[in-house]
């Protein structure tokens, strides 16, 4: 297998992913779940390019070229984290209305 220039930047940058990822994870700032979600994403995104050939061969067979696979795979996976993160603002937006309206409720019984 022969390792191009391109190969070798993507695999840097997913295990320096990877390394924040842990990092922030040890820092607090990623839970378990988010962690996890991350570690398997970078891990992917390595073995993905370690197996560009097999890739090929599987791209090949559905008429399409390895690139347009991958940046299909990369709109599907924006789109997915853009609507867990629509969800997530959300339920902070929910969360944010009830606490101040419990603390409107709090001041207005104290006047």
């Amino acid at each position: 297998m022969v390792l191009r220039t391109l190969h070798l930047v993507g695999i840097l940058f997913g295990i320096l992913m990877l390394l924040l990822s842990f990092i922030f994870y040890r820092k607090g700032k990623l839970n378990y779940n988010t962690f996890i979600f991350w570690l398997i994403v970078w891990i992917g995104f390595i073995l993905g390019i370690l197996s560009f050939e097999k890739l090929r061969a599987f791209t090949e067979r559905m008429n399409v070229r390895p690139f347009d696979f991958f940046v299909l795979l990369a709109l599907l996976f924006i789109l997915l984290v853009l609507f867990l993160q629509q969800k997530d603002v959300k339920e902070t937006q929910q969360k944010m209305a009830q606490v101040v309206a419990e603390v409107a409720i709090k001041e207005g019984k104290r006047k």
